[in-house]
């Protein structure tokens, strides 16, 4: 029986392959456009229409930690000069901390956290049967975690998907099949005066008056922890089998 002697240079040969093959997919990236009309509530297989138009959706699968990082400004009234131009995080000098419930039985939750803010929201093939609970970011750092993992149907804050200049994760719930990605207006957003700092609207609406662009969105899934750990165990090997 013949054997076949391997080296310690075909040894970091097979390491650097499956290490390429682990970060090709990490490297793997999506750029799209979120427009300021993108109505979150629309999400899934939610029903109804509020002045703009579908949110923006990406494909995922339960588990799966994104990063995600935004960048550009948002108008949420195009007649207003100024008073409502937002970056990807949310809030300004005239508005901040909106409160907006969902009372629609769609499935996706309220938001409570920085007035213009990117958002997003995971779903299944179908929405919840009823909606989560609403996740509160208008807490003092409540958007500057590492790492969040919501519920199907629970909107989330993305913001420029980072805490002092630090990537977040976004951790997709077990069942996800999408995330979608716009942002959460309402009704009363538009006739609210300049001196008052919260948008509380009655219902998600008022999208019409919106700006098209929005913002740029990059996603990409974190390199695996194993990666390194595999090829400097690779070149460990190579290293002493030419000892």
């Amino acid at each position: 029986m013949s054997k076949t002697r391997t080296t310690g240079r075909s040894v970091l040969s097979v390491v650097w392959v499956l290490a390429a093959g682990l970060i090709g997919q990490a490297a793997s990236a999506a750029t799209f456009g979120v427009p300021t009309v993108a109505e979150i509530y629309s999400a899934g297989n939610a029903s109804g229409s509020f002045g703009g138009t579908a949110p923006v959706v990406l494909g995922v699968t339960g588990g799966q930690a994104l990063n995600i990082a935004a960048t550009g400004s948002v108008n949420f009234d195009i007649y207003v000069a100024n008073n409502y131009i937002f970056s990807p995080d949310g809030n300004n000098a005239f508005y901040h901390d909106s409160v907006i419930p969902n009372s629609l039985g769609n499935g996706i939750s309220g938001y409570r956290g920085p007035t213009a803010a990117l958002v997003g929201v995971f779903v299944a093939d179908n929405n919840p049967a009823s909606a989560p609970a609403t996740l509160d970011f208008n807490a003092a750092g409540a958007t500057d975690f590492a790492s969040i993992s919501p519920l199907l149907g629970q909107i989330f804050f993305i913001g420029d998907g980072s805490s002092s200049g630090v990537a977040q994760s976004f951790i997709a719930p077990a069942g996800a099949t999408k995330l979608y990605f716009g942002y959460a207006d309402a009704l009363e957003c538009g006739a609210i005066r300049i001196d008052q700092s919260n948008f509380q609207g009655s219902s998600p609406n008022y999208y019409n008056d919106n700006d098209t662009v929005g913002l740029q969105v990059t996603t990409s899934v974190p390199e695996p922890v194993g990666v390194l750990g595999l090829v400097v165990a690779g070149l460990g090997m190579a290293r002493s089998r030419r000892r």
